[in-house]
């Protein structure tokens, strides 16, 4: 099976962003994103503003695969400590991870869905 996203890494190549290895027998996408232009900035932003923003969130959406694989190993070592009064704040911790891993995982439920 396929997964629901396109596996990382990923990387910008240009305004295009690409699966760093991709292959069609372990998922569909070659492409990833094709933006015609960098980040729009508001009127009274500088240009030389607006660019290093811009290349901060294509950065991280392009780190977003290892990020969410980091997320659920964290989640699952963390989880073993889980009520130890011993660990400070580790259920508020948990929590954070656990909200954050869902809405990853929604989303991607959701991209699935929108697109069967």
């Amino acid at each position: 099976m396929k997964p629901a996203h396109t596996p990382g890494p990923w990387r910008w190549d240009g305004y295009s962003l690409l699966p760093c290895n991709p292959d069609y027998k372990s998922h569909a996408v070659h492409t990833i994103l094709e933006a015609d232009n960098f980040a729009w900035g508001f009127v009274s932003s500088k240009m030389e503003d607006v660019l290093p923003e811009d290349e901060a969130n294509r950065a991280l959406i392009a780190a977003a695969p290892e990020l969410l694989e980091a997320l659920t190993f964290a989640e699952q070592f963390m989880s073993g400590f889980e009520g130890d009064a011993e660990q400070d704040g580790i259920d508020a911790k948990l929590t954070t991870i656990r909200i954050a891993l869902s809405k990853a995982r929604n989303a991607i439920t959701n991209a699935t869905e929108v697109a069967a």
